[in-house]
């Protein structure tokens, strides 16, 4: 069997920066400032950025509630049917509330690690720092999808043995 070559964390934030623009100068890789600037421009979270650059994330980006994620698939079921503006609406106060300051508390469960490099293992960890484990992936992609995967399937997309597809 063949080992696939994935993309480095410096080409993946190359193509990220070329999508508006910006040719990554030659040197040491981008640091925590530029990355963070660059997710702005982009659309996605800074901290979606470090991860892909292959960075360590702040602790508070670790400090997941251990069951939180279990009550997305039941949240996206019932968001589903709103209409858009309703939608809009709600996430417009689900970001809202995530700007605001969180209380202190003890560490739940801190994602597991990514596994080896690879899209289908980046994927998960990203998903990962939404407190969403395999499980709650595989139904909320069903969900919004239509693509319905189990959850030892998205392990296995986890672990790169399996590619994530859209059958």
């Amino acid at each position: 069997m063949e080992t696939a070559v994935h993309p480095t964390p410096d080409v993946l934030v190359a193509r990220l920066a070329r999508t508006v623009g910006i040719v990554l100068p030659p040197g040491p890789p981008p640091g925590e400032e530029f990355l963070r600037d660059l997710a702005a421009r982009i659309g996605l979270d800074g901290n979606d950025v470090l991860a892909i650059a292959g960075l360590p994330l702040p602790a508070e980006a670790l400090d997941l509630e251990g069951t939180a994620g279990s009550w997305v698939p039941v949240l996206v079921q019932h968001t589903l049917p709103l209409a858009p503006g309703d939608r809009q609406r709600l996430r417009a106060r689900a970001r809202a509330m995530a700007e605001r300051p969180r209380p202190g508390r003890t560490l739940k469960r801190p994602p597991r690690p990514p596994g080896p490099p690879g899209s289908g293992s980046l994927l998960v960890h990203l998903l990962a720092l939404r407190n969403l484990n395999e499980l709650a992936v595989a139904q909320t992609m069903c969900l919004m999808s239509g693509v319905c995967k189990t959850a030892s399937t998205m392990r296995m997309v986890r672990d790169e043995v399996k590619a994530l597809d859209h059958g």
